[in-house]
């Protein structure tokens, strides 16, 4: 048997009602390969005189679980050579050996270790020469002594990598025992803590693969460290933020396993953290507060072409922030088949004609020409918040947990929506799901087999494709769930009940400030609630509402400038004195309209004038004036009145409030009511009541 009708097994047992056709798109192989790999498998079973497996005219299957279970048993047992090994696990294994062994090793070794022939080795090894070379590693031969790789470090370890994350999967099926069993006493389980916590601590989220790609990496780099080998020279590709990350990650791998990695090592794993995929980055461009304001723009623009008001999705306007910053640095996170793309593009061309017609926005922002693979994404999230908007959500509160990335669990959440009307609370990678806070949510929604009890809460594992089989499943949950709130509605009737009875005895006591004494003791219950909020969450800022990073003390009225210069020293000296920002912040922001002309307008009177992250922010906050007279910002806006000045910190401590002043500013009624406003207390009470 080959190593892929091992995984077929697995398949089948994970996923009992699995076609030949989702085993085909699982393996990307043909329906016939498939088939014969199961003809194969079924010989194993009838020589141990076990159940064969039984393919049906409309492709499912069935079989004897208990025996496709001992038969699997059976296979864990066995030896490495009980595997018939295909041409490309041949190779790697040669490539595994020769990158592992101090000098030569005979093509006589090399068949001797793997029980093949000598010519089956000369043929891999032409097969070999080419894939070796993509990685800058070469190997030579002499006459009598064998043959080598040739390389330098990194290369070799990026060779190993790539081995490791190659679909094959070597590390998970066995056959880089060699490789596994090293790090078995070396702490591989520690790595993880250490990674676990660095991606915490460094408030990142990486996707699953991205996430076992750098794990990888760490157990290749820990074993060829301590074989011996060590980087000496690499070429840095990474920016400073991931320089600064890895600093951060080997030290903390220092201090766990004493390796004393030098500068050449750290920028070994800045490189490998430079090009992973991220679901929350700490990468942020200088520009983010701009690239926000040209999303809002564009937003603004799909509102008028597509009849269609996107403004209140706050999902669909982070996560294309995201993608627009990662467009400036001409990065794309490829986390999706570009043919899904491309269906998704055929069956939305109305979409797609709004994005193409908006695309003027973002080459203003980039310089440059939106290449067709970023529209496509662009279109795959507004597909996605179109989707949400259809969907009147219910109060089932699920999370959805995937192994493919952002877009692609886009994709499926939009597939989901079609079918219930959930509220989607949030999109997480695996690894993620054990720091996330399930209280509240009902169900999880998730395209892995479940490695651990989530009590109390039902997981449900699901196809990409998402079948028919998976609605009736989720369908099953759904109704344990409704079943489930009618009887703790009972038990919530039975409590009031008693509530009443208690509240009556109270009474009897003639307590003349009952409602204020009630009221007392609520607001001390609430105040305790919020304090524990708050300690629990170290990123509360995030959450934070407009009224609350602009409170009443920092909105000044009646102010008289003669230029928008002095218009933005003006509000901006609000937040110079409460030392939320230093003085070189104010000139960032007036060299930042200069520059880049005056998209801070936000709306018809109305700027926000900001400066980027590394221009002298100390604290996240908002600052407004109301001008006497308006000034000229040269906006096809018009004049400005007020100036509301941004100090930032970080990409998301704003966000939030941002969100929902861009909003207010699109609410007509609220509108209104601020020019009327003649107050900083009228103001501010006007933005907590629409707000």
């Amino acid at each position: 048997m080959n190593i892929r009708t091992k995984k077929i097994i697995i398949s089948i047992l994970d996923n009992p009602e699995i076609t030949i056709t989702k085993l085909a798109y699982e393996f990307n192989v043909s329906e016939r390969s498939i088939r014969n790999d199961i003809q194969e498998l079924n010989n194993f079973l009838c020589e141990k005189k076990m159940e064969e497996i039984v393919i049906h005219q409309n492709k499912y299957i069935s079989f004897n679980f208990s025996d496709l279970m001992n038969c699997l048993k059976l296979i864990n047992e066995s030896g490495f050579y009980d595997y018939k090994l295909s041409k490309e696990e041949r190779i790697y294994f040669i490539i595994e050996m020769l990158l592992n062994s101090e000098g030569y090793l005979t093509i006589s070794e090399i068949a001797d270790r793997l029980y093949i022939s000598v010519s089956t080795v000369n043929a891999d090894l032409k097969a070999l020469s080419g894939f070796a070379k993509k990685h800058d590693v070469n190997y030579t031969s002499e006459q009598y002594k064998g043959i080598k790789l040739e390389g330098n470090e990194y290369s070799k370890r990026m060779l190993l990598l790539n081995m490791i994350c190659s679909d094959s999967s070597i590390l998970n099926i066995g056959l880089n025992r060699t490789f596994n069993e090293s790090l078995k006493d070396k702490g591989i389980d520690r790595v993880n803590q250490v990674m676990s916590y660095f991606e915490s601590s460094s408030k990142i989220m990486m996707t699953d693969t991205s996430y076992k790609r750098i794990n990888a990496y760490l157990y290749i780099m820990m074993h060829r460290i301590r074989e011996g080998y060590r980087i000496r020279e690499i070429k840095s590709n990474a920016d400073e933020v991931y320089e600064i990350n890895a600093t951060k990650l080997c030290q903390l791998i220092d201090q766990e396993f004493s390796l004393n990695l030098p500068h050449e090592e750290i920028s070994g794993v800045a490189n490998i953290l430079s090009n992973l995929k991220y679901l929350k980055t700490n990468k942020v461009s200088n520009d983010i507060i701009r690239i926000q304001f040209y999303v809002n723009r564009l937003i603004e623009e799909l509102k008028k072409s597509l009849y269609l008001d996107l403004s209140t999705d706050y999902l669909f306007f982070i996560r294309l922030c995201l993608h627009v910053e990662y467009m400036t640095r001409r990065k794309i996170q490829h986390v999706i088949d570009e043919r899904v793309l491309k269906e998704v593009c055929n069956e939305n061309k109305r979409i797609v004609q709004a994005t193409n017609e908006s695309m003027h926005i973002f080459e203003e922002l980039l310089n440059r020409k939106v290449k067709d693979i970023e529209k496509e994404y662009i279109v795959l999230h507004v597909c996605a918040a179109i989707e949400r908007k259809k969907i009147k959500e219910s109060g089932i509160k699920v999370v959805l947990v995937s192994d493919v990335g952002i877009a692609s669990s886009q994709l499926l959440l939009e597939k989901i929506k079609n079918n219930f009307d959930f509220s989607i609370i949030d999109i997480l990678p695996v690894h993620a799901l054990n720091k996330f806070d399930l209280e509240g949510i009902d169900m999880i929604l998730s395209t892995v087999k479940n490695r651990e009890v989530i009590e109390g809460i039902p997981w449900v594992k699901i196809d990409l494709n998402f079948t028919d089989d998976d609605y009736s499943k989720i369908t099953q949950s759904v109704n344990k769930i409704k079943s489930l709130r009618l009887s703790n509605e009972k038990e919530k009737k039975e409590e009031e009940n008693l509530v009443s009875e208690i509240t009556e005895v109270l009474r009897s006591y003639n307590l003349k400030e009952e409602r204020e004494i009630v009221e007392r003791v609520m607001s001390v219950v609430k105040k305790q609630i919020s304090n524990n909020d708050d300690n629990e969450n170290p990123e509360i800022t995030e959450k934070k509402k407009l009224s609350e990073l602009l409170p009443m003390e920092m909105i000044e009225f009646g102010k008289e400038v003669n230029t928008w210069e002095e218009s933005i020293s003006k509000s901006a000296e609000i937040l110079l004195k409460k030392n939320y920002i230093e003085e070189r912040y104010i000139h960032a922001m007036i060299n930042k309209i200069k520059c880049n002309g005056p998209y801070m307008v936000l709306a018809k009177g109305f700027a926000v004038p900001h400066a980027g992250v590394d221009d002298g922010g100390k604290k996240t906050g908002f600052s407004l004036i109301k001008l006497n007279h308006p000034v000229d910002y040269n906006s096809p806006l018009g004049e400005v009145q007020f100036v509301c000045c941004l100090s930032v910190t970080d990409m998301v401590s704003h966000l939030r409030a941002f969100f929902s002043l861009v909003n207010l500013l699109q609410n007509k009624e609220f509108y209104k009511k601020m020019i009327e406003c003649k107050t900083p207390k009228s103001l501010h009470e006007l933005i907590q009541k629409y707000e």
